[in-house]
């Protein structure tokens, strides 16, 4: 059973939900209990490389790059590498935390293109991404 849960009030109501003689409830604060001493188990990172994100702290952004001719969000406006590298510079100075970078198009209507041409796409506009500003990238594919 899935139970998605939006919690709102104080956690000393636990010693009140705890005395509850009802079976259902008192599983449903068992997995609450857990998810919230999980939560408030401090800061958790994610390492990536020489980068570390800090989760939980603030919302951490993605600055999202597609370099596709037909973008369904852009136009294809960063479809060049030199185009793509000055977007994900703005991203970046902008406060993105992370960029992601896509190959192909996922808009309605559009024609896959071969492994071969979305990895000509996104590897050099990456490898610069990553040379010029240091920065986490990730790849935005369906296909390892």
């Amino acid at each position: 059973m899935t139970l998605d849960v939006l919690w709102s009030g104080p956690i000393t109501l636990s010693d009140q939900l705890r005395v509850t003689q009802h079976p259902a409830l008192q599983a449903l604060w068992t997995i609450l209990e857990q998810a919230l001493q999980r939560q408030a188990g401090g800061v958790q990172q994610l390492t990536l490389g020489a980068h570390r994100l800090e989760l939980g702290q603030r919302p951490h952004i993605m600055g999202i790059l597609n370099v596709t001719p037909d973008s369904f969000s852009d136009g294809g406006l960063y479809f060049q590498p030199d185009q793509a590298i000055k977007h994900a510079e703005t991203m970046l100075a902008a406060g993105a935390d992370m960029i992601d970078v896509g190959g192909q198009s996922s808009r309605p209507g559009a024609v896959p293109v071969p492994p071969e041409v979305e990895q000509a796409r996104v590897v050099p506009v990456i490898r610069e991404i990553v040379q010029r500003f240091n920065a986490v990238v990730s790849v935005d594919t369906y296909r390892a």
